[in-house]
C-alpha cells in the first residue's frame, strides 16, 4: 500500500518534533533499522576524550603503545635521562655507554609498561559501559 504525500509529511513532522523533544522519531513504515541512542556529552571536551579513546581502542594496542606512548613520551624522556647518566660517572668511554644504554633501556620498558597497564585501564572502562 502506497502512503499518501500528506500521510509521508505527517509522519515526518512526527519524528521531527520528536527528536527535538529528545524522544525517539515515530516507527518507519519501511521496517528500516535505527541507529542506537549515543550518549550525550555535557561539554565538547567531555565528547573530544571520547572520541579519543574510541580512536585508540579501534586502532588496536600494539599501535597505541608504540606510536601514542612509547614513541611520543618514552624515546625523549629516555635520552634525557641517558644523557644525564652520560653526564656523570667515571671517564671510561665503555663504562659510559654501559650507562648510556642501560638508563635509555630501563626508560623505554617503563614507559612501555605504563602504556600497557593505560591500555588496559581503557579497555576496563569502556567494557564497563
Amino acid at each position: 500500500m502506497h502512503e499518501g504525500p500528506q500521510r509521508t509529511a505527517r509522519t515526518v513532522a512526527a519524528g521531527a518534533r520528536a527528536m527535538i523533544r529528545g524522544g525517539h522519531p515515530a516507527p518507519t513504515s519501511n521496517g528500516a533499522r535505527r541507529a542506537r541512542v549515543l550518549p550525550s556529552y555535557d561539554t565538547r571536551g567531555e565528547l573530544n576524550a571520547a572520541v579519543r579513546r574510541q580512536a585508540y581502542l579501534a586502532r588496536g594496542r600494539a599501535r597505541f603503545v608504540w606510536e601514542s606512548r612509547v614513541a611520543v613520551i618514552g624515546v625523549p624522556l629516555g635520552i634525557a635521562v641517558a644523557s644525564l647518566a652520560w653526564r656523570g660517572g667515571p671517564p671510561n668511554r665503555a663504562a659510559r655507554a654501559a650507562r648510556f644504554a642501560g638508563a635509555l633501556g630501563a626508560t623505554l620498558a617503563v614507559t612501555y609498561l605504563a602504556a600497557l597497564a593505560e591500555w588496559r585501564g581503557m579497555e576496563e572502562a569502556e567494557g564497563g559501559r
